[in-house]
Parts: C-alpha cells; sequence; structure tokens
C-alpha cells in the first residue's frame, strides 16, 4: 500500500512538471521587423488603452450620476408611498371615528329609549299605585262603615 501511494507520488509530480512547461525548451524564432512593428502596435495600443480608460472614468461618473438620480428617484417615491399610506391611515381613522361615533349615537339614542320606557313604566307602576291607595282606602270605608253597622246592631240587641 505505501509503495502504490509512493509510486503515484512520483507520477503526479512528473505530470505536473510537464504539463508547467508550455514550450518543452523550444523559444519561438521572431524577426527582428517583426519587433518593431510590435513596438509601433504597442504604442499605439497604449494610446488606445488610455483612451478607454479616460472613456471608462467618464462613463463611471456618468453611471454614479444615474445612480444617484436613480437613487434620489426611489427615495421621492418611498417618500410619496409613505405618504400615501398616511393618507390612507388617516382616512381610515377618520371612517373609523366616524363609525364609533354613529355607534355612539345609536347607543345613546338606544339609552334615551330606554330611560322613556323606564319612564313611562314607573308612570304606570304609579298609577297603579294610586290605584291600589284608592283601593285600600274605599275598602277601609267599607270596612269602618260595617263596624259601624255591627256596632249599631249590637247597640240594637241590647
Amino acid at each position: 500500500m505505501e509503495v502504490l501511494l509512493f509510486i503515484t507520488f512520483f507520477l503526479a509530480a512528473l505530470i505536473f512538471f510537464i504539463v508547467g512547461k508550455d514550450d518543452f525548451g523550444r523559444k519561438p524564432i521572431k524577426v527582428k521587423k517583426d519587433k518593431v512593428e510590435s513596438k509601433s502596435e504597442d504604442k499605439e495600443n497604449v494610446d488606445n488603452k488610455e483612451e478607454k480608460k479616460e472613456d471608462k472614468v467618464e462613463s463611471k461618473s456618468e453611471d454614479k450620476e444615474n445612480v444617484d438620480n436613480k437613487e434620489e428617484k426611489k427615495e421621492d417615491k418611498v417618500e410619496s408611498e409613505s405618504e400615501d399610506k398616511e393618507n390612507v391611515d388617516n382616512k381610515e381613522e377618520k371612517k373609523e371615528d366616524k363609525v364609533e361615533s354613529e355607534s355612539e349615537d345609536k347607543e345613546n339614542v338606544d339609552n334615551k329609549e330606554e330611560k322613556k320606557e323606564d319612564k313611562l313604566e314607573s308612570e304606570s307602576e304609579d298609577k297603579e299605585n294610586v290605584d291600589n291607595k284608592e283601593q285600600k282606602k274605599e275598602d277601609k270605608v267599607e270596612s269602618e262603615s260595617e263596624d259601624k253597622e255591627n256596632v249599631d246592631n249590637k247597640e240594637d240587641n241590647k
């Protein structure tokens, strides 16, 4: 088992060594004219790269401005939405207050009606009490008259 690990280690090292070499020791042959042309091309490429960098910087600044504008618009939108929500909340509160006041008014009307009914009941009870008192008085008067008759009858019987 150890021998197998040892062999795989050396094989892997050899493979990585070979893969790491691009040219396997050979260098490409370049002509001197190509060097001169490549230098002029390199200068042009450097100039083009500088222009591209400047363009990128300008576009980045424009992008930042656009992002800032977008953020401002988003903030404005969020503010307007929050204001709208507040307005809706205020309207809902007003509706709730109105409903509450209406329910309180209904309760007050119901209470007034109950008070009227109670008053009528108490008046009718008072009338009944007065009638009962009158009846009692009449009964008392009758009983007194009967008592007088009885007394008279007893005196007559004596």
